[in-house]
């Protein structure tokens, strides 16, 4: 099973088993979203699938959207949160004027080379 290669499609069972050990491993961290193999411990993180877009959720939703995100954002930045908040800003408003000073109020995209 080990000599398996990692490109070669999980079996039911081996999916199952992988599974069974992932929540295992989570039940047993001290945060209960670690797990450590070797190495490097890996984040799990539940991102669920949204039903309906952010225009049409409710305000309940929409807030259980924030704090994923709010979590999330902590998870990356090691605690770091408004400063990987900030970050984040700061790039919306450097594109925001990157786009701003463009002369040009429309973009050809070529279709193809002739």
């Amino acid at each position: 099973m080990l000599t398996r290669p990692l490109t070669e499609r999980l079996t039911k069972s081996m999916e199952r088993l992988g599974s069974h050990i992932m929540k295992s491993k989570l039940t047993q961290s001290y945060d209960k979203r670690s797990v450590s193999f070797s190495g490097q411990p890996i984040t799990a993180v539940c991102v669920p699938k949204p039903r309906k877009s952010s225009t049409c959720a409710s305000k309940a939703t929409l807030k259980k959207g924030v704090k994923l995100l709010s979590t999330t954002r902590q998870i990356v930045s090691m605690g770091q949160g408004e400063t990987q908040l900030a970050n984040e800003i700061q790039t919306s408003e450097d594109l925001q004027a990157l786009l701003g000073n463009l002369d040009q109020k429309r973009m050809l995209i070529p279709t193809g080379i002739s």
